[in-house]
This record gives structure tokens, C-alpha cells and sequence, in this order.
């Protein structure tokens, strides 16, 4: 599966979660001074490391400098995840573009359009899920449902999923993984499970979910008569 990188700040660093700042800098300014004893000169140390970590942690959420003083921050829009629609194509055709030129790789586009035409039709075993932000489609998810010889209910295997590079660090990653976790609970399904390239920095986002496991992937593709071409394919 290819699972797209989403650098959500919120999964990278947790610097203004700290409900007490100045008792965990507070520690870190002990510990130096202990490893460096002339630095305990300095007064207030530990309230000094405190202050550089309120400001940067405001810093990051600071009002734009085009805002008048005191004007409070403007609302984050939320991001609604939902089926894909008819009206969608536009946008998924863009996502899916950029989700290939992601792996380098391209398909048909006759596969392209059969892949477009089988996530509205109910009676295929696939699923299309969007995130969207503003009245703007900026992530996708397709899904493939199948059995399994080891369990008995159906299995969901996310085999893309993407986010506009333009709006990633909003969350819409794991928003979407999120949300098929959460299908799966109120549908039923046993399983929930997809791939990525193993130097994905995405893991760092999907490993918040659930530890990747020990298998190994093989896959082999075979001659078609969608005119698919193996050697163009580079995905995992």
C-alpha cells in the first residue's frame, strides 16, 4: 500500500502540551547546572529555559503579523472525512496525481479511470474516503475489502491514502486513518490493515496506531490487458 507522508506537528512535537513548562525546563536547568557548576551563576536558570519554551511553543501558534493587536486568532476550519462523491473527481484525479508522483510511479490511464469508476459503484469491493477542509478536497483514502483464511469477517486493506503536500499539519492524516478504524468498529470488519516503503517518514504517524509487524512483502506483477506496464510501477 502507499501511505503518503503527512507531517503533522502535532505528532512530531508536543512542546506546548506541557501543562507545567517551567517544573520540566526547571529540571533540565538542574541537570546542566550539575554537569556545568559555573553556569550556576546564572539566576534563575530554570525560569529562563521556562520562558524560551512558552515563547516558542506561542511562536508557533502566534497570530499573523497582519492581524491588529489584540484581534484574537481566527478559527480552524474542521476537517470533515466522508464517502467519495460524483462531484469529487476533479480533486481526486489531483490527489491521485500527486500520490504517484510521490512513489515515481504512473499507471495507465485507463486504470486510472477503471480505479475512478469502481470506487462509486456500490457493488465493487472498494471504498473511497475524503478529507475535506474549506470546501476543498485535501486527502484521500482507497480501500479494498476482502476475505481472509484466518478470520472470518471482512478485512479492509488501505491501499492509498494522500494528503496535498499544500495542507498537511493539519491532521487530515490521521484523521483519515482514524476514520477507517472507526468504520471498522461500527460495521464490523475484523481487520484493518495496510503497507508503506519502509523509509516512509509517515511511520512516524502510523506507528501511533498500531507497531509494525515482522512479515516480509513479495508481490510479483503479471501481464495484462490494461496495457499496465510492471516496470513502471514503484510502489510498495
Amino acid at each position: 500500500m502507499q501511505l503518503i507522508i503527512d507531517h503533522d506537528a502535532s505528532d512530531l512535537m508536543h512542546l506546548g502540551t506541557y501543562s507545567k513548562p517551567s517544573r520540566f525546563f526547571g529540571l533540565v536547568a538542574a541537570a546542566f547546572v550539575s554537569r556545568y557548576p559555573r553556569w550556576s551563576e546564572v539566576e534563575d536558570l530554570g525560569e529562563t529555559f521556562a520562558v524560551l519554551a512558552v515563547t516558542t511553543a506561542r511562536s508557533r501558534t502566534s497570530v499573523p503579523p497582519s492581524t491588529p493587536p489584540g484581534a484574537e486568532m481566527p478559527e480552524t476550519s474542521p476537517i470533515t472525512i466522508r464517502d467519495l462523491a460524483a462531484a469529487d473527481e476533479k480533486d481526486w484525479r489531483r490527489l491521485w496525481a500527486g500520490y504517484l508522483d510521490f512513489y515515481e510511479s504512473t499507471v495507465p490511464a485507463a486504470v486510472t479511470d477503471s480505479t475512478w469508476q469502481r470506487l462509486l459503484d456500490p457493488h465493487q469491493p472498494l471504498l473511497g474516503r475524503v478529507a475535506e477542509h474549506d470546501g476543498t478536497v485535501i486527502g484521500i483514502t482507497n480501500s479494498v475489502f476482502h476475505h481472509s483464511t484466518w478470520l472470518t469477517g471482512q478485512v479492509c486493506y488501505l491501499e492509498d491514502l494522500f494528503v496535498d503536500p499544500a495542507h498537511r499539519g493539519l491532521g487530515a492524516g490521521r484523521l483519515l486513518l482514524q476514520d477507517l478504524f472507526d468504520l471498522a468498529t461500527a460495521r464490523g470488519w475484523a481487520r484493518v490493515h495496510w503497507l508503506t516503503a519502509h523509509d516512509n517518514p509517515a511511520r512516524r504517524l502510523y506507528d501511533t496506531f498500531v507497531p509494525a509487524d515482522r512479515f516480509v512483502h513479495y508481490e510479483r506483477d503479471l501481464p495484462s490487458d490494461d496495457g499496465a506496464d510492471p516496470a513502471t510501477t514503484n510502489r510498495p
